[in-house]
């Protein structure tokens, strides 16, 4: 972890600054707001509201960055890709949705197929060589959670690829699946989703209510007592929520849900990226309320802004009106 002395405008390390990481400005709570030209691009919808794509997005847009590193699904990583019938299509997409793959965005369009959360570990810096052999690339926006910025740092890509400008959007992380494969085995065996269902699920996070969310299209056939529905406040697109306590899972959860190299994971907080977007310290639901029929799509997630390209960041997407800042967190 980085201190507090080694960036310019970092604090003494007290209060937040000694849980979340250097800050240049208080932690805020935001919200992405999801426009229509966006809709018709992609069927890809956010997995929680859009802040972090949203921000990525204005940076592109407004001509900041020429192209912007994310992870998109690997579709090749399906297995039923040649069936026409929509339950097997879904089924097919459901076999992907855990598997990343790092992709160079340069349009909006490209970028939006980085929505979503992909709970297994991907090989962020494989596009690096890919980077350096495209001259248009001199301006680069790469989005990563800790491990992956940590190992982006390291190798001081500016020097290395000859760049102009990097600047870094990080997200805080929850663990990683060791493989795709294992994702989806936790879904199945610790959540007890339908193999039939599997199609459906756009995605899942270990929450602040201490339970298990696993967000699923409304179309699932799954019902039960720990389902809730919602939707979005930026669509009308409805998802059901199945959850369980963390508690109520089996003890060998760790083996799918948790890679080995997460157990000695340092960075949560994702230290180095200029800007961080997260849930920890959040108020689950738009109330705050753990009871208040909180899910993912309706609820705050913290940004953590660390330097002056995290806050050039932050306000490019205010201006876009691409999010929308609430408050300031823990007030």
């Amino acid at each position: 972890m980085v201190g507090s002395g080694m960036v310019e405008g970092g604090g003494d390390g007290d209060g937040d600054e000694s849980r979340f990481g250097v800050l240049y400005e208080p932690i805020m709570l935001a919200k992405g707001v999801q426009l229509e030209s966006d809709e018709s691009e992609n069927e890809q919808q956010p997995q929680w509201t859009g802040v972090t794509t949203n921000i990525a997005i204005s940076m592109l847009e407004e001509g900041l960055v020429d192209a912007v590193v994310c992870i998109a699904s690997d579709d090749s990583d399906s297995s039923n890709n040649s069936s026409s019938s929509s339950s097997s299509s879904s089924s097919s997409s459901s076999s992907s949705f855990a598997a990343p793959k790092p992709i160079i965005a340069k349009t909006v369009h490209e970028l939006l197929k980085g929505r979503g959360v992909k709970p297994s570990l991907a090989p962020s810096l494989a596009v690096l060589d890919e980077i350096r052999n495209d001259t248009s690339i001199q301006r680069l926006l790469f989005c990563g959670v800790g491990c992956a910025v940590q190992a982006f740092r390291s190798v001081n890509v500016q020097k290395q690829l000859n760049l102009e400008e990097v600047y870094v959007l990080g997200t805080n992380c929850a663990d990683n699946s060791p493989t795709p494969k294992a994702a989806n085995d936790f879904l199945q065996t610790a959540m007890d989703i339908r193999e039939e269902d599997m199609g459906f699920v756009r995605g899942y996070e270990f929450m602040q209510d201490y339970k298990v969310h696993v967000k699923m299209d409304s179309s699932s056939t799954y019902s039960g007592s720990s389902s809730s529905s919602s939707g979005s406040s930026n669509n009308q697109a409805a998802y059901e929520y199945k959850t369980k306590p963390y508690f109520c899972l089996p003890s060998e959860v760790a083996k799918d849900a948790i890679a080995d190299s997460c157990l000695a994971c340092f960075d949560y907080t994702n230290a180095l990226a200029d800007v961080v977007v997260g849930y920890m310290g959040a108020p689950l639901g738009s109330t705050g309320s753990a009871n208040g029929g909180g899910t993912m799509d309706n609820s705050f997630q913290t940004l953590t802004c660390r330097n002056k390209k995290g806050k050039e960041m932050i306000d490019v997407a205010l201006k876009a009106g691409r999010i929308r800042v609430v408050e300031e967190a823990g007030k």
